[in-house]
């Protein structure tokens, strides 16, 4: 298998970028501008932070469950980077953090996914790359993410039952850059 780049971030908010309630991860320097075109790994590292809960529901309601990251030092899923910049205040509700008091730049993701299981792997600062084990149990390759709505809607059944999700509804099966 060939390496992609991979972020490793702190608990819970790796968990929070592949159930896509995070769709911004922000750092205070460039480093993630590099990554944008590529699906990364997105790595749940050891350390849990213990103010995320109590920082993301300033900006989004969460369940309790949410509060908690199970998997440590582990890769959890993959994600589109399509976009970097500096941040402003009307991006905290997607980063799901103050963007407004601190000088934050954010990578934008799109269609995250969580991997079959997550892969324990050891996380690194800043960006590194991870390779994974096979291209099987990592992906459904027929679609750009697995997040599949439950009903019909305007992207229609894709004949094996599944519904493609609202960000996809317009894939046309080539990488977005």
């Amino acid at each position: 298998m060939t390496p992609i780049k991979a972020i490793t971030l702190y608990r819970p908010w790796a968990g929070w970028i592949i159930r896509r309630l995070k769709t911004v991860e922000t750092r205070t320097h460039t480093r993630l501008r590099s990554l944008v075109g590529q699906t990364i790994a997105i790595h749940a590292g050891l350390v849990f932070d213990q103010n995320a809960y109590a920082e993301a529901t300033r900006y989004r309601p969460l369940d309790e469950r949410m509060e908690r990251e199970p998997v440590a030092g582990a890769v959890v899923g993959l994600a589109k980077a399509v976009g970097f910049r500096l941040l402003g205040a009307k991006d905290s509700k997607a980063a799901l953090i103050d963007c407004s008091s601190v000088r934050r730049f954010g990578l934008f993701l799109e269609h995250a996914e969580p991997l079959a299981k997550p892969i324990p792997a050891t996380g690194h600062q800043y960006t590194w790359d991870w390779t994974p084990p096979s291209e099987d149990g990592i992906r459904d390759v027929d679609y750009p993410c697995g997040m599949y709505q439950a009903g019909p809607h305007d992207g229609g059944c894709q004949g094996d039952g599944h519904y493609m999700c609202c960000e996809c509804v317009h894939w046309d099966g080539k990488e977005r850059s």
